[in-house]
C-alpha cells in the first residue's frame, strides 16, 4: 500500500511538473504568456524613476492577469502593479494596463501600448 501511494504521489508531482512546460501551439509560434510579461516589464522599468527599485510580483499573483487579446494573432493584453521608488525615495505602488504583440518576422516583443 505504501508502496502505491509513492507512485501515485511521484505520478501527480511528474504530471504538474510536466504541465509547466508544455506549450500550445500559440506559444510556440507567438511567444508564451511568461515571455509577454517579462517583455511588458522590461517596458514598464523604461517608464520609472528608480527601476532598479522595481519590485515585481509574479505572473500568478492575483493581481497580476496576462491574457490573450482579439486585437492580434500574438498579442496579449496585461494588468498589474509594480512597486518602485518614486522621485522622492518613496516606494509607491504603480498599477499598469498594457499591450504588446510578437512580431514573428522580427521575433521580438512589441509594446503597443502602456497606461500608469
Amino acid at each position: 500500500m505504501k508502496g502505491f501511494i509513492i507512485l501515485v504521489a511521484s505520478i501527480a508531482v511528474a504530471a504538474i511538473f510536466a504541465s509547466q512546460f508544455l506549450e500550445s501551439p500559440q506559444e510556440r509560434e507567438c511567444g508564451s504568456r511568461d515571455a509577454a510579461y517579462a517583455a511588458i516589464k522590461e517596458s514598464i522599468e523604461g517608464r520609472l524613476k528608480a527601476p532598479s527599485t522595481a519590485d515585481w510580483p509574479s505572473r500568478n499573483d492575483s493581481k497580476v492577469l496576462v491574457a490573450k487579446s482579439d486585437s492580434g494573432e500574438c498579442s496579449y493584453e496585461a494588468w498589474g502593479y509594480v512597486d518602485a521608488e518614486n522621485g522622492f525615495g518613496a516606494m509607491i505602488r504603480s498599477e499598469y494596463y498594457a499591450e504588446i504583440w510578437y512580431s514573428k518576422d522580427d521575433m521580438r516583443w512589441i509594446t503597443t501600448r502602456i497606461d500608469m
